[in-house]
């Protein structure tokens, strides 16, 4: 598994990245500040009871939380994209020193422009990895647990259980999309490397095809090279594309138990609704 090979990264910089997941975590807390405060005006508002103390009181407390995902924000960003950064600086260098003390016959063996893809394609998508990767797998994460957790326990905890029914279908539909985009993406990225070998291997002989008029021939083997990296990668494109549709399926199925119970709990007076819509806006962050 890749995140295990980069772990001796992880523990180089494990103080950078330690700063940028609390950073995350307490933006997920402030994150649930403002639905709840919004449900609290919405249920004033409909018991007729806002005073303009009471709003003012509220509008700091949602001007606080904002300052503070702004700077929150800035410091994951610094900490986790920047860090990342540099593992492509470490990586390009000692890939650089590798390709040095290499023998001829290493070179004879992979072609250039395998050895450039990995240099620059390759590197660039652990590199993502590194830093947006982790910043979106422990974002989810955290979110996910603390939103569920105040949905359940603050909130009602049967709405809750009704609200995630689709989840677990949510959770494998993507999950086998997520394979299908990975085998498309690993194949993207070979097609892509023959492309580099193209382009290099035609440039180096440049002078031979111009002198026996070979520039037609070696031109439509570009152009075969070139439509296949096309065709790979609209293929993975495609799979890539089916994420947003799936989730918007299982996730209007979510909205719609959550409305129909919801109001059913309102008309009972188990429920407001403040707090519908703070449900609602939870469940929003949930699904991210």
């Amino acid at each position: 598994m890749i995140i295990k090979k980069l772990w001796w990264f992880f523990r180089l910089e494990k103080a950078r990245y330690l700063i940028g997941i609390l950073s995350l975590s307490f933006v997920s807390i402030l994150n649930l500040i403002p639905p709840k405060v919004m449900g609290q005006v919405i249920d004033s508002i409909d018991a007729k009871n806002l005073t303009m103390g009471s709003l003012l009181t509220k509008l700091v407390i949602l001007l606080a939380a904002a300052i503070g995902m702004y700077l929150l924000r800035l410091i994951w960003r610094v900490f986790l994209l920047g860090t990342s950064y540099r593992l492509g600086t470490i990586l390009r260098g000692r890939l650089f020193e590798h390709f040095t003390q290499m023998s001829p016959s290493f070179f004879q063996k992979y072609r250039t422009g395998d050895l450039m893809a990995h240099a620059t394609n390759d590197i660039n998508a652990v590199v993502s990895l590194a830093g947006g990767g982790v910043m979106s797998a422990v974002d989810a994460s955290i979110t996910a647990l603390v939103t569920l957790l105040t949905m359940f326990f603050v909130l009602d905890w049967r709405l809750t259980l009704i609200a995630i029914v689709p989840m677990p279908f949510l959770s494998w539909g993507t999950g086998l999309i997520g394979r299908k985009n990975h085998e498309s993406f690993k194949a993207a990225q070979e097609a892509f490397s023959d492309l580099n070998n193209k382009v290099q291997e035609s440039v180096s002989v440049i002078r031979v095809t111009k002198s026996f008029g070979y520039q037609e021939a070696d031109t439509q083997s570009f152009a075969q090279t070139n439509q296949e990296v096309y065709e790979k990668n609209v293929l993975a494109a495609k799979y890539d594309s089916l994420f947003d549709p799936l989730v918007l399926l299982f996730i209007g199925l979510s909205y719609v138990l959550t409305l129909i119970f919801g109001g059913i709990f309102i008309s009972q007076g188990q429920f407001t609704i403040g707090e519908l819509v703070t449900f609602i806006t939870y469940l929003d962050m949930l699904v991210w």
